[in-house]
C-alpha cells in the first residue's frame, strides 16, 4: 500500500492535515544537480502543481536533524552544498518508498504543518511560507565561500522560498528555489512605466539570497527536503526552520507536478 501522505497531488486536497501524496507509475530517468539540456522553455498555459508541508518535531529529537539526511540524496553541486551549510541550510532529494518515520511524521496530525497544493504556470512565482511572522528575527548570512559573515536582522519578518517549475518532456520538473524573508510594513514603492509615468506598488520590503539559489530536477515520484543543519543557531537555517519558541524545529517537504 501506497504511504498515506503521498498523493495530494492526485487527490487535489489543500490543506488536509492527513493525504496521499505518493503516485503510482512508474519512474522516468532523472537529472540531479545541473540543468537538464533538454528542459524547454515553459509554454504559455503550462501549469504546475507544488504540494507542501512542514514537518516537525520538538529540539532535541534527532530524525529531521539527523537520520532524516542518511534517507536523502544531495542533488546540488559540492561548492552550493557547502555554502548552504555555511548557512545552516541543506537539500535532499528522496526517491521511491519513503522510510517509515518519514511517512508517520509527514501523515501525522502533530507533526504535519500546513499542508497546502499551489497551482500556478510554468516559470511564473510561487511563493511558499516557511516560518513566521516573527517578531524579531536575526541571522549570519554567508553569500560566498570567500566571504564573511554578515549580521542581518529584521522586524515583522516571513521567512519564505519563492519557486519556479519547468516541465520536462519526459513527465518531470525543472524546480528553482529562491530564499527570501518580507519584512517591516509595508511602504509605496514607485516604478517606472512604458509612457513616462509611475505605477505605485504597496507591499513590504523583500530580503533576497541569490547565492542560496538552486536548481533540482524532480520526477513525478521525487520528494525534495529543505531543512537545517544539525546546529543551525544564529544563521539562515535557524532563521527559517526552528520555531520563534525555539521549541520546535522543522524541514520544508516538497512535491511538483505538471499539468500540459
Amino acid at each position: 500500500m501506497s504511504p498515506r501522505w503521498l498523493c495530494a497531488v492526485g487527490c487535489g486536497l489543500a490543506l488536509a492535515p492527513v493525504g496521499c501524496f505518493w503516485l503510482n507509475g512508474s519512474t522516468p530517468q532523472r537529472v540531479v544537480g545541473r540543468t537538464a539540456p533538454d528542459v524547454p522553455r515553459p509554454d504559455v498555459g503550462d501549469q504546475v502543481t507544488f504540494n507542501t508541508r512542514l514537518v516537525e518535531q520538538p529540539v532535541g529529537k534527532s530524525y529531521l536533524t539527523g537520520n532524516l539526511w542518511t534517507d536523502v540524496t544531495d542533488p546540488l553541486p559540492h561548492h552550493l552544498s557547502a555554502l548552504l551549510a555555511a548557512n545552516g541550510l541543506r537539500v535532499g532529494v528522496m526517491s521511491g518508498r519513503p522510510p517509515a518515520e518519514f511517512d508517520r511524521l509527514a501523515g501525522g496530525e502533530g507533526t504535519a504543518v500546513a499542508p497546502t497544493v499551489r497551482h500556478g504556470l510554468a516559470g511564473k512565482p510561487k511563493v511558499i511560507p516557511v516560518n513566521g511572522p516573527l517578531d524579531r528575527c536575526t541571522a549570519e548570512v554567508t553569500d560566498t565561500l570567500t566571504a564573511d559573515p554578515r549580521a542581518l536582522s529584521w522586524t515583522a519578518a516571513e521567512c519564505g522560498l519563492v519557486a519556479f517549475g519547468t516541465p520536462h518532456p519526459s513527465g518531470g520538473m525543472m524546480v528553482r528555489l529562491q530564499f527570501q524573508v518580507q519584512h517591516g510594513d509595508k511602504r509605496a514603492w514607485w516604478t517606472p512605466t512604458a509612457d513616462g509615468g509611475f505605477d505605485r506598488t504597496d507591499e513590504r520590503a523583500k530580503e533576497a539570497f541569490p547565492g542560496l539559489t538552486f536548481e533540482v530536477s524532480l520526477d513525478p515520484k521525487d520528494v525534495l527536503v529543505i531543512g537545517p543543519t544539525a546546529d543551525p543557531g544564529g544563521t539562515l537555517g535557524g532563521a527559517y526552520f526552528v520555531t520563534a519558541d525555539q521549541s520546535k524545529q522543522r524541514v520544508l517537504v516538497v512535491r511538483a507536478s505538471a499539468d500540459r
